[in-house]
């Protein structure tokens, strides 16, 4: 619906530091769709096989057991080439600390059996998470959608679920 309590939870969340408080890891996009205005709300997708784990020569990114792929700032030389690696501009570089930062899906809070702060805050439940697996069996959900870079590039891990 487009209230981007995602935006401002992740915000307050993982990003107090005011070296990158113009640094958004989670934006809401919108369109103008045929019965009105579509929002599609989007930060790393965690991806299969990440585009910015494989370009960065300082191997700033790893990727945790349960897929969830990290960046470690203290690494960041700041070359930008996750940024431009990466097709769904996930990695944020910060005119202040002239480093990269992205969402690292509050792995944090989800090691302590917690949801994502984006995920908690969203009051129509639109963003959720789980096990892609069993998300893949959702009805009417898809891998990719037009105006979206193709899900082969990295094979993002998430489902989408087009609204009619």
């Amino acid at each position: 619906m487009g209230c981007r309590s995602c935006e401002k939870a992740c915000q307050e969340a993982n990003q107090q530091a005011k070296e990158i408080e113009h640094v958004k890891w989670r934006r809401v996009l919108s369109e103008d769709g045929n019965k009105g205005k579509v929002f599609l709300s989007i930060s790393c997708n965690h991806c299969a096989e990440p585009a910015c784990v494989k370009v960065c020569p300082v191997k700033a990114y790893t990727k945790r057991a349960d897929g969830i792929v990290v960046h470690n700032p203290e690494k960041c030389v700041g070359c930008k080439y996750c940024l431009y690696a990466c097709p769904y501009h996930a990695p944020q570089f910060s005119e202040d600390t002239q480093r990269i930062s992205k969402c690292h899906f509050c792995y944090k809070r989800q090691d302590q059996g917690q949801q994502p702060a984006c995920v908690a805050a969203c009051p129509t439940k639109a963003l959720g998470c789980g096990k892609l697996s069993e998300l893949k069996k959702t009805q009417g959900g898809v891998a990719e959608l037009n105006g979206l870079p193709s899900a082969e590039i990295t094979k993002p891990s998430w489902v989408i679920i087009p609204k009619e």
